[in-house]
């Protein structure tokens, strides 16, 4: 059978009275049905007390004698379209800074082996993804595809984060103006952007910001499948929008934490809001089983993902150490980066539960004198948008445009998850209680569960792997935030909170601001093509720092058309289907009759050659000489000259006799 209109948010024209208008979808349904109300919102007895439920329905939603219809009419025309400022300038707040800078800082290693999966052949980056970062698969065969569109420069590589930050931003809007009004999804979408490390992944060549995208989405997409919970299209694009956050990401599966808190409470409904029931009142659409459908069929895309990832996890995070409770405490200032910024959103976090109860206690003891269209700030519903065509908390706002558009709070199941306007003012607290639960599930939920598994043999709990938990966070303080009159005081504070992160979103741009380590790939590659020669050789180490891949950093930022040969390279890494490259077991074996060659090695020792393996070094010794040195940051250029006569020839008879 279908949904009855109150759930569906597609109810009967309200400027058509008729036994069956009820826009608000308020009415108790066994009450009768006044002709000259159509919205049943008169007490039956005029002279009914303060108390009645009646007249409480007639403060909550504001509508007065005669101009009733008029007013209602109006506000649902209104409510159509979601103002695009309240989702724009976030937007573009978060693509400016992801972009300003982005080619600055040097790639580092994770961003080195994004380029060089990218760059292989389709057939020996799937035969790659075998045997180490399975769980990266989606983000390698994506980034391939842009990197054949696009280019490997930098940029390029950055550019789909910058793009998957901007728009988790407007995700991150749309979320919070559904469940707490325009206001707060600006203010929120604004603190997403402006949060220093936001702008720091938008510029990193990894899944992160793209993840955050994900999550942020399929947030948004529950929210609208459960305005609408008959709507098995909007249950089909929740569960592509979860299929992508596991193929993303696997740890971003435990965002279904805060997924399952929202669904259940919908399911239930919230006790004291007329027209909201549970399940058993909504025939013929069981939500839990719409949800729990659409979990299980988006997380099997990710099944062979998680088979793959858990016997590929010892070698690729076995580096990251069980946490204690001081790990745990020290987790928050880096999940924001910024410790000002991190407490500054925790604490408006707060604020948001504090103020909710706050509100619907004023609420509760303002009585039936509330004017028309006053909300529980005790100012006009209006305000929330700052006079933006759009609606208050919970008026019942569409972020799409026309009929067919899911309902915002205060209208259909979730109506739970506004601000109880439009609901009896007693259903308030519970009403906000109820979204704010699923926010905070959001955003603390995830980072608890991964502290808890990750005391056994690999460690999970790793900040970067929880970024999806900030527009969470940055809805909650939205919602504490939107209060904050008038628009200039509020825009000072933004502004302030900017001005304050200036200095860590100005560090997130300097060379080497990506590294745990500095590395100046592209200066060693700068040195090199300088003083280039036709037939040239080179010499990485690939030592006990091979992870810092000084060979694919140079590679990387030198010309496409200089490419010397890697005198003691055996197999590259795509070769070997592996990450790492395979060297020659006898050096000296390797050398040709290259008369130059150059050494890339780390920083750190007078001699360079004392940087190689001893049985590479040995080799090089007895039939080259350092001509000139360049030390850079983190790595060391020098230029090795073949030595001519008997001493060439007698020193390398030795290392042949060593070798031997």
């Amino acid at each position: 059978m279908g949904t009855p209109a109150s759930v569906r948010g597609n109810g009967p024209d309200p400027a058509r009275p008729g036994p069956t208008a009820d826009p608000a979808g308020l009415r108790d349904s066994a009450a009768p049905t006044d002709p000259t109300d159509p919205a049943g919102l008169a007490p039956a007895d005029p002279a009914a007390p303060a108390g009645h439920p009646a007249v409480r329905r007639r403060s909550a939603v504001g509508v007065g004698a005669g101009a009733g219809a008029a007013r209602s009419t109006a506000a649902r025309a209104s409510h159509r379209r979601l103002p695009a400022g309240t989702w724009l300038w976030p937007g573009l707040l978060a693509f400016v800074l992801g972009l300003y800078g982005a080619g600055g800082p040097q790639l580092w290693e994770d961003e080195l082996n994004s380029w060089d999966m990218a760059t292989r052949s389709t057939g020996r980056l799937l035969e790659t993804l075998q045997n180490v970062d399975a769980v990266l698969a989606a983000y390698y065969l994506l980034l391939h595809t842009w990197t054949a569109l696009f280019g490997d420069s930098d940029l390029a590589l950055r550019l789909p984060s910058v793009l998957a930050a901007a728009g988790a931003a407007v995700c991150t809007a749309l979320i919070g103006a559904r469940l707490a009004g325009p206001r707060a999804g600006r203010v929120a979408g604004l603190l997403f952007a402006l949060t220093p490390v936001v702008s720091r992944y938008a510029q990193e060549a990894r899944p992160y910001a793209l993840v955050v995208l994900a999550v942020a989405l399929a947030t948004l997409l529950l929210l609208r499948a459960l305005d609408r919970p008959d709507g098995k299209g909007r249950w089909a694009a929740y569960a592509l929008a979860l299929s992508a956050v596991g193929l993303l990401h696997l740890v971003a599966l435990t965002a279904l934490a805060g997924h399952v808190v929202a669904a259940a409470v919908a399911a239930k409904g919230i006790k004291g809001i007329k027209g909201v029931k549970g399940v058993k009142g909504v025939k013929g659409c069981p939500v839990l089983l719409y949800f729990g459908a659409a979990v299980l069929t988006g997380t099997a895309a990710a099944a062979p993902v998680l088979a793959l990832g858990r016997s590929q996890a010892g070698r690729q995070i076995s580096w990251i150490p069980s946490p204690d409770l001081w790990g745990l405490a020290a987790f928050w200032p880096q999940l924001f980066g910024s410790a000002l910024t991190g407490g500054a959103v925790m604490a408006l976090a707060a604020l948001a539960w504090t103020g909710r109860q706050g509100r619907a206690s004023r609420t509760a003891g303002a009585g039936a004198g509330a004017g028309v269209g006053a909300d529980a700030d005790g100012g006009d519903a209006r305000s929330d948008s700052d006079s933006d065509s759009g609606s208050g908390p919970g008026s019942g706002f569409r972020s799409g445009s026309g009929p067919g558009s899911g309902p915002g709070p205060g209208s259909g199941l979730w109506s739970g998850f506004g601000s109880g306007f439009g609901s009896s003012p007693s259903a308030g607290a519970g009403a906000d209680r109820a979204w704010l639960s699923a926010m905070t599930a959001s955003a603390v939920a995830p980072p608890l569960i991964l502290w808890a598994v990750s005391h056994g043999d690999v460690s999970y709990f790793y900040f970067r792997y929880l970024l999806f938990t900030l527009p969470a966070w940055a809805v909650l303080a939205g919602a504490a935030l939107r209060t904050v009159r008038p628009r200039a005081v509020l825009a000072v504070l933004l502004a302030g909170l900017a001005l304050l992160t200036l200095p860590e979103q100005r560090a997130l741009r300097e060379p080497y601001a990506h590294f745990w380590h500095g590395v100046d790939y592209r200066g060693a590659a700068a040195a090199i093509e300088k003083y280039h020669r036709p037939g040239d050789a080179v010499v990485y180490d690939r030592g006990d720092d091979y992870w810092r891949l000084l060979d694919a950093g140079v590679r990387h930022y030198l010309p496409d058309g200089l490419r010397p040969r890697d005198v003691f390279l055996a197999r590259s890494a795509a070769d070997r289907a592996d990450l790492w490259a395979s060297e020659c077991p006898v050096p000296a074996r390797c050398l040709r009759d290259e008369p130059r060659i150059w050494l890339v090695v780390p920083a750190g020792e007078a001699d360079p050659l004392q940087a190689l393996p001893p049985a590479q070094a040995r080799a090089l010794r007895a039939h080259y000489t350092a001509t000139g040195t360049e030390r850079l940051t983190g790595v060391t250029v020098a230029l090795l000259v073949r030595k001519t006569g008997r001493t060439a020839e007698v020193a390398g008879e030795r290392t042949g006799e060593e070798e031997r």
